[in-house]
C-alpha cells in the first residue's frame, strides 16, 4: 500500500501570548483610520492579538464602553469582510461571535438597547458555529435575559434565570449562576415581592461568600441594605451596609459607594445619630466631589447615575439595572449612565441635608420631611 504523505496546513506562530498582549495595546493605541493599512506591521489578524484584544475590551466595559463598543465594531468589521483566515480552524467563527458579544454588552451598558438586541443577534450566527461553542451560547443568553430584565420584562426573567443558573453550575460557571440568581432578585424587588427578593440576595451573598467574589459580595450587601431600609429594619440595613461598605472602598466602586454613604447617612439620620450621620454625609460628599472632579475614562457619556433611576420616556427604566445589569448595582454595569441623569442631589439638596442634621430638635416637621424627600436615596442604579 502506497500513499503521500501530507503535511497538516498550518501558520507560522508569530506571536507568544506575551507578545499578543504587548501587541494589541499597541493596536487600540493606534488610531483606527490607520489600522487597515497597517495591518500587517500591526499583526490584526493574529489570534493571539485576537484574544488579548477581547480580554482587553472585556475588562473596559464598565469604565469605557462607548470605546469599546467602537473597538469591538472596528475589529468585528475587518475579521469579517473581506473573509479573512483566522487560525486553523473555527477561530474566525469564535472571534466575530466574540466581539459582537462584546459590542452588544457595550450597547447594553450604554442602553443603546436596540442596537445591543442586534449584535446579539450578530453573535448568535457565529457562536453557533464555534466547537464546543456551550459556554459561549450560555454567555449569550445572560445577556439577552439581563436585556429582558432592563426592559421590566419581568416574567420572562423569572421563568428563564434560574434555568440559566442551573445550566450555568452545571457548565462549572458559578459565578455566571449567581449573576443570574440576581436578576431574579431583582426582579422580585421590582414585583414588589421583597421579601422574596431579601431571601435571593441573603443567598446570593454567602453562595459569592464562598466563591470568595469580592464585588458578588458587595453588590449583594448593598442591595439587602436598601432592601431593608425599605422595609423599615433599620439595624439589618446598617450591617448589611457597613458588610459593604469596605468593599466597595476596595473595588473602587465611587459611585455605588457614594449612593451606600448617603443611604447610611439617612437611617443613622433615622436613628437620631447626628453625629453618625453627618460623617457619613460628608464622606458621601466628599466622594461625589472626587468623581466629579476626575477625568474619567474615554466613552464616559457625560454624566453618572441617577439617584432615584427614572423613566426614558417609552415607559422603561433610564437607570442602570443590577448585577446582571439590573437596577441595584451590578458586576456588569458600568457606574456612568447617560447625560441625562444624576449620580448625586443637587448641591442645595446636599447642603440641606447637613443643614438638617444639625438643626435643634425643634425644627418643624414638615422641613425635615422635605429635605428626606429630596435627598433620600433609592440606590437601585
Amino acid at each position: 500500500m502506497t500513499g503521500e504523505l501530507v503535511q497538516f496546513p498550518s501558520r507560522p506562530r508569530r506571536l507568544s501570548h506575551e507578545e499578543g498582549r504587548a501587541a494589541a495595546a499597541c493596536v487600540l493605541a493606534t488610531p483606527i483610520s490607520e489600522r487597515e493599512e497597517r495591518a500587517s506591521e500591526l499583526y490584526l489578524d493574529e489570534p493571539e492579538l485576537l484574544i488579548s484584544l477581547c480580554e482587553l475590551l472585556t475588562k473596559q466595559l464598565e469604565t469605557s464602553p462607548a470605546t469599546v463598543c467602537e473597538e469591538a465594531g472596528f475589529f468585528y468589521r475587518f475579521v469579517s469582510i473581506p473573509k479573512r483566515p483566522i487560525g486553523l480552524f473555527d477561530e474566525r467563527e469564535y472571534f466575530l461571535g466574540e466581539l459582537a458579544l462584546i459590542a452588544g454588552t457595550a450597547c447594553r451598558v450604554l442602553f443603546r438597547r436596540e442596537e445591543a438586541r442586534r449584535w446579539f443577534d450578530v453573535a448568535e450566527t457565529h457562536v453557533v458555529l464555534v466547537a464546543n461553542g456551550t459556554a459561549h451560547v450560555a454567555r449569550l443568553a445572560y445577556q439577552k435575559l439581563a436585556l429582558a430584565a432592563e426592559e421590566r420584562r419581568f416574567e420572562e426573567v423569572l421563568k428563564l434565570a434560574p434555568v440559566w443558573s442551573e445550566n450555568f453550575l452545571q457548565l462549572g460557571m458559578p459565578e455566571d449562576a449567581l449573576k443570574c440568581r440576581f436578576l431574579v432578585g431583582i426582579a422580585l424587588w421590582e414585583m414588589g415581592q421583597l421579601r422574596e427578593s431579601v431571601e435571593a440576595f441573603r443567598g446570593i451573598c454567602g453562595d459569592a461568600e464562598k466563591l470568595q467574589n469580592v464585588r458578588l459580595i458587595a453588590q449583594a450587601a448593598n442591595n439587602l441594605a436598601q432592601l431593608y431600609a425599605i422595609l423599615g429594619e433599620a439595624d439589618e440595613a446598617l450591617t448589611c451596609s457597613r458588610k459593604a461598605l469596605p468593599l466597595l472602598k476596595h473595588l473602587s466602586s465611587r459611585v455605588h459607594l457614594v449612593k451606600l454613604q448617603w443611604g447610611l447617612g439617612d437611617l443613622l439620620r433615622g436613628q437620631g445619630n447626628v453625629a453618625g450621620a453627618v460623617e457619613a454625609y460628608r464622606a458621601a460628599l466628599k466622594e461625589a466631589r472626587g468623581r466629579s472632579g476626575s477625568s474619567g475614562g474615554v466613552g464616559d457619556p457625560g454624566g453618572v447615575a441617577d439617584h432615584r433611576g427614572g423613566e426614558d420616556g417609552s415607559g422603561r427604566l433610564r437607570g442602570p439595572f443590577t448585577a446582571a445589569g439590573v437596577t441595584p448595582p451590578s458586576p456588569d454595569r458600568p457606574e456612568r449612565p447617560p447625560k441625562s441623569s444624576r449620580l448625586f442631589p443637587r448641591p442645595e439638596v446636599a447642603r440641606a441635608a447637613l443643614n438638617v442634621v444639625h438643626v435643634s430638635a425643634g425644627c418643624t416637621e414638615k422641613r425635615e420631611n422635605a429635605v428626606s424627600q429630596n435627598s433620600q436615596v433609592s440606590s437601585r442604579c
